[in-house]
C-alpha cells in the first residue's frame, strides 16, 4: 500500500498524515481492535435518497466504521435501516446507547438523540435533556474531531439549515477530511452550501463519487488534490452532468429543473452545429469554450418573443382585467406589475402600452411601475436599451408606433417616459425571492419548459409575491390547476387567474371603552351684594400696586402669565418676534441672578433672594430679586411670583466706596452660586446619561436573548420541517408499494382467472375482485351490499353456516353454484393476518 500523501488544510498548506493512525474499538467477540478512521455521514431533507445514491458505489471493504447521522422522522427509521440493508452489502445496526464501533459496519442514529463517540463506544444523549437546538450532526462531528482528530472524516449530504457546518469546521481545525455534496446534486442544498462556503469543506462531489473517494484517500492514501485531478472523470460517465455544472458555474442556471427531453434536444442540436459527436467531448470542450457555453446558454433559454404576442389575451386585459384591478379608491399606492421571464423587453413594453392607454382614454391618474426579469443578462441589456427592428413591430398600428416609438436610423426606440417605468434585472424566480406586493403577474410560456417540481415552486412563488387578489397572466399552454385553491381562473382560454382571498378573518380587536364622569359640586345659590366684577377687578388692581413690590407672575417654565405694577422698569420689548418667556423679557444685567434664584426656589421649593448690581452711568443699585414658588390644588404645575425689591438695596446716587465692595462681592458670590448650580445641573445630566445607557445596555442585551431564542426556534422548526419532508417522502414510498402489491394481486387473480371476494371479522364484504363481479354480475352498487347479496347470487342458503365455519374453525368449504346458467365452482377458506384469522376469503372459478 502507498503512504498517505497528507492531509490538506483549509488554507491551502499540506500536513504529514500518519500511516493509518489508530482508534480503539471493539469486535464482535470483544476484542479491542485498531480501526484506521471513523466516517460520519449526515443528511437531512432529501437525505434518504442522497444515502441511495453514495452507497450504491460505496467499496464494502473500508476498514472504517460508517456512521450515519440523519433527522430521521420515527415512524420509519426501522424501514429505513431495513431498506439500506436490503440495498447494500455492508452490515447495519441501529445505535443502542454504548455500542462499539466495528469497520465496514454502517450505523445508523436513532430518532431523537444525539450520537456522540466516547471512550470507543457510541453514546445516546436524549434530546429532550439538551438545551441546544437539535443538530446532531454538529454534535457527531465535533465529537469524532475531539476523540479522533485528524483521523476524523464528515460528509455532508441533502438538506436545508446549517446543521453539519459547525462540525465541519471542527473536523477541519483538526486536519481531519470534510467532502460536501455538490450542491446542484441535492434536492435541498442548503445544508452543503453552507459547508462549502463556511470554508470547512476540503472538496465537493456528486453522491456517486463520495464511496470511490473514499476508497482512494483511505486505501490507496491518495491526497485530495489527486482526487480532485480525477473528479471530471468521474462526473462525466454520461457528460450531461458535466454540461449542467459547467452551465451552472458560468450563469448560475439550474438546468436539472428543465425539462430533460428538451434540454437534451437543444444540447444534440449546438453538437451538430459544432462538429461534436460525443456529449462527452462536447462537455470536455465546454470547460474551455466560454463562447460556447454562451451560446448554449442562450438556445437553451429559447428566447422567443414579441410585441403583443396572442392579441386577443392582450385584449382582455385591457377591456376587463386592468380596469378591475386599477385602484379608485384616492390611494395613492404604485400600481406593479412583475414581467417574469421578460426576454428581450418586448412583453413588458406591451403592458406598458396597456397601461399607457388606459389612463389616456380615462384620463386616470395612476402610477405604475413594471419589474421585468430574466436569468439572460445579455437579454436584459437589450430590454433595457428599448430598441427594436422595424420588422419586430410588424403586429402594432401606426397610431402606437407614433405614438410610443421614435424612428432612429431604421430602428424604433421605445419612449422615455415608458421606458422610465420599467426596471430591467436579473432574476432567476427558481432560485431568489419574489417581488412583494405584486397587483399583476405575467409569466408566459416558461413553465411549459419546466419540469413539474419546478413548476410548482414558480406558482408558489407567485402566490406570496401577489396581493390579495392579485392577477396571474400566463400561456395558453400552461395552467394553475394544481393551485386551485390559490388560484381562481377568470379566463380559461388565455388562462389568467386570480389570487384567492384567505379564508380566515385578520384578528379582531375590540376596545372597551370606558367614560369618565367628573362630580360637579353643587352651586350655592346666594344673593349677591357684592360690586360688579369689572369695579371689583379695578379695586383688586389698585390694592395690589400698593401692597406689592414691583412682580411677575410667571408658569413653571418662566411663561409670563401676569405683570404687577412697576414691573415694566424691568422689562424690555426685544427685536424680532415677540415672545412672552421671562428670560427673553428681563434686562440682560439680571439675567444671571434670575436663572439662580428661579432654579434654586423650584428644586427647593423654598423662597430665594439673589441680589443683583445694576449700573446706570457711574451709580450702582442693588436690586433684590424674590421669587415665591406658589403650589395651587387648582392646577398640576408650581407658578412662581417674582418680586423686584429696590428697597433691599442704597438708593440710586447714594452708593459710597464703603457699601459697593459688599455689593460686589454678593455679586460674585451669586455668579459662583450659579455656577455651582451649573455644575451640579451637568453632573445630573451625565448621571442621566449613564443611567440611561446601562438601561439601554439592558435593552440591547434583552434583546440579543430573544433574537437567539427565536434563531433557535427557527432552527428548531426548520429540523421539523425536514423530518416532515423526510416523512412524506417515505410515505409516498410506502404509497407506491402499496399500489405494486394491488397491481401485483390483480394480475394473480387474473392469471388464475378465479375471482376473489374478502370479508372482514363482521362478514362485510371488504373488496371484490373485477373477475368475482363478472361471474357474479354485480354492479358497482351491488359490491356495496352484504353478505346477503352473495347468498342470493351463488343461490347457496347454506353459504352463511359454511363461512362462519371457516371463520370460526379455521377450516375450507367448497361447493358448486348455478349464476345465469353458468356452473361455478366456489371455495371458503379463512383470511389470515400472519397468524391471525381476520376475515373469510371466498374463491369462485368458472368450470
Amino acid at each position: 500500500m502507498n503512504e498517505p500523501a497528507g492531509i490538506s488544510k483549509r488554507d491551502g498548506s499540506r500536513v504529514a498524515r500518519r500511516d493509518h493512525a489508530i482508534v480503539p474499538a471493539v469486535s464482535q467477540d470483544g476484542n479491542v481492535i485498531e480501526l484506521p478512521y471513523v466516517i460520519a455521514i449526515g443528511a437531512s431533507a432529501g437525505g434518504i435518497e442522497a444515502f441511495e445514491r453514495v452507497f450504491k458505489e460505496m467499496p464494502k471493504d473500508l476498514a472504517a466504521p460508517i456512521v450515519i447521522i440523519q433527522h430521521f422522522a420515527k415512524d420509519f427509521v426501522a424501514d429505513f435501516e431495513q431498506r439500506l440493508s436490503d440495498a447494500i452489502d455492508m452490515d447495519v445496526r441501529m445505535i443502542t446507547d454504548g455500542m462499539p464501533l466495528a469497520p465496514n459496519v454502517v450505523f445508523v442514529s436513532p430518532p431523537g438523540y444525539f450520537v456522540e463517540l466516547e471512550n470507543r463506544r457510541l453514546c445516546l444523549k436524549d434530546r429532550q435533556q439538551q438545551i441546544s437546538v437539535y443538530h446532531p450532526i454538529n454534535t457527531f462531528f465535533q465529537s469524532i474531531a475531539q476523540q479522533v482528530g485528524a483521523m476524523s472524516i464528515g460528509v455532508v449530504l441533502s438538506g436545508a439549515g446549517s446543521d453539519g457546518t459547525q462540525g465541519g469546521l471542527a473536523i477541519a481545525d483538526q486536519n481531519g477530511l470534510v467532502i460536501a455534496q455538490e450542491p446542484s446534486s441535492c434536492r435541498f442544498s442548503a445544508m452543503p452550501q453552507n459547508l462549502v462556503s463556511s470554508g470547512a469543506a476540503s472538496i465537493t462531489l456528486p453522491p456517486e463519487s463520495i464511496g470511490p473517494a473514499l476508497e482512494r484517500y483511505l486505501r490507496f492514501g491518495e491526497s485530495i488534490e489527486a482526487i480532485k485531478d480525477v473528479r471530471l472523470s468521474t462526473t462525466t460517465k454520461t457528460g450531461l452532468p458535466l454540461v449542467y455544472e459547467k452551465l451552472k458555474c458560468s450563469h448560475g442556471v439550474d438546468f436539472h429543473r428543465y425539462k430533460q427531453k428538451t434540454i437534451e434536444r437543444r444540447i444534440q442540436r449546438r453538437m451538430c452545429l459544432t462538429g461534436f459527436d460525443s456529449i462527452e467531448r462536447y462537455a470536455e470542450n465546454l470547460l474551455f469554450d466560454d463562447e460556447e457555453t454562451a451560446m448554449l446558454f442562450r438556445d437553451l433559454l429559447i428566447d422567443v418573443t414579441n410585441f403583443f404576442r396572442d392579441i386577443e389575451a392582450f385584449e382582455r386585459l385591457r377591456q376587463i382585467i386592468l380596469p378591475d384591478l386599477f385602484r379608485f379608491d384616492g390611494s395613492e399606492e404604485i400600481f406593479r406589475v412583475w414581467v417574469c421571464a421578460c426576454a428581450s423587453g418586448e412583453e413588458a413594453y406591451s403592458i406598458a402600452i396597456l397601461i399607457e392607454e388606459l389612463i389616456r382614454e380615462h384620463d386616470l391618474n395612476l402610477k405604475y411601475q413594471i419589474f421585468a426579469t430574466d436569468v439572460h443578462h445579455d437579454s436584459i441589456i437589450r430590454g433595457e436599451l428599448g430598441t427594436y427592428a422595424a420588422g419586430q413591430l410588424d403586429g402594432l398600428s401606426d397610431e402606437c408606433r407614433e405614438r410610443y416609438f421614435h424612428c432612429e436610423g431604421g430602428n424604433y426606440s421605445v419612449v422615455e417616459r415608458i421606458r422610465r417605468r420599467i426596471i430591467f434585472t436579473t432574476h432567476d424566480v427558481l432560485s431568489m425571492a419574489p417581488f412583494a406586493h405584486i397587483d399583476l403577474i405575467s409569466c408566459r410560456n416558461m413553465l411549459i419548459y419546466l419540469n413539474r417540481n419546478a413548476q410548482q415552486r414558480c406558482l408558489g412563488s407567485f402566490y406570496y409575491a401577489l396581493r390579495p387578489a392579485g392577477v396571474l397572466f400566463l400561456g395558453p399552454s400552461e395552467s394553475a390547476n394544481d393551485y386551485g385553491k390559490e388560484f381562481e381562473s377568470l379566463d380559461k382560454r388565455w388562462k389568467i387567474f386570480r389570487r384567492r382571498e384567505r379564508d380566515t378573518a385578520p384578528l379582531q380587536l375590540r376596545d372597551q371603552l370606558f367614560d369618565k364622569l367628573a362630580a360637579g359640586q353643587p352651586s350655592l345659590a346666594i344673593k349677591s351684594t357684592s360690586l360688579a366684577p369689572e369695579k371689583l377687578f379695578a379695586l383688586y388692581d389698585s390694592l395690589l400696586s400698593e401692597m406689592l413690590p414691583p412682580s411677575v407672575l410667571t408658569s413653571e417654565k418662566l411663561d409670563v402669565l401676569h405683570t404687577f405694577p412697576g414691573a415694566e422698569a424691568f422689562l424690555h420689548i426685544p427685536a424680532g418676534r415677540l415672545s412672552t418667556n421671562l428670560m427673553e423679557l428681563i434686562d440682560e444685567q439680571f439675567k444671571s441672578s434670575l436663572q439662580a434664584a428661579v432654579r434654586h426656589a423650584i428644586e427647593h421649593n423654598v423662597v430665594t433672594n439673589y441680589d443683583a448690581c445694576t449700573s446706570s452711568g457711574p451709580n450702582e443699585d442693588t436690586v433684590r430679586i424674590i421669587v415665591h414658588p406658589i403650589d395651587s390644588p387648582a392646577f398640576n404645575e408650581t407658578h412662581l411670583l417674582i418680586h423686584f425689591d429696590v428697597s433691599a438695596g442704597t438708593q440710586r446716587g447714594t452708593i459710597t466706596a464703603e457699601t459697593a465692595a459688599p455689593a460686589m462681592v454678593r455679586h460674585i458670590e451669586n455668579l459662583e452660586d450659579d455656577l455651582g448650580h451649573s455644575r451640579h445641573n451637568l453632573q445630573v445630566t451625565v448621571d442621566d446619561l449613564h443611567r440611561i445607557n446601562n438601561e439601554l445596555q439592558v435593552v440591547n442585551d434583552d434583546l440579543i436573548v430573544a433574537n437567539e431564542k427565536l434563531q433557535s426556534a427557527n432552527e428548531e422548526l426548520q429540523s421539523v420541517n425536514e423530518e416532515l419532508y423526510s416523512l412524506n417522502g417515505e410515505n409516498e414510498r410506502q404509497i407506491e408499494k402499496l399500489r405494486r402489491v394491488k397491481l401485483d394481486l390483480d394480475n394473480l387473480l387474473q392469471t388464475t382467472g378465479k375471482g376473489a371476494v374478502f370479508l372482514d371479522l363482521d362478514l362485510d364484504v371488504r373488496f371484490v375482485s373485477r373477475i368475482a363481479a363478472e361471474l357474479l354480475s354485480m354492479s358497482a352498487t351491488d359490491q356495496m351490499c352484504g353478505l346477503e347479496l352473495l347468498r342470493n347470487r351463488l343461490g347457496c342458503p347454506r353459504l352463511h353456516e359454511f363461512i362462519l365455519a371457516a371463520r370460526d374453525n379455521a377450516t375450507k368449504e367448497t361447493f358448486e353454484a348455478s349464476v345465469d346458467g353458468r356452473c361455478l365452482e366456489v371455495e371458503i377458506a379463512p383470511y389470515r393476518s400472519g397468524d391471525v384469522i381476520d376475515g373469510v376469503t371466498l374463491l369462485i372459478s368458472d368450470q
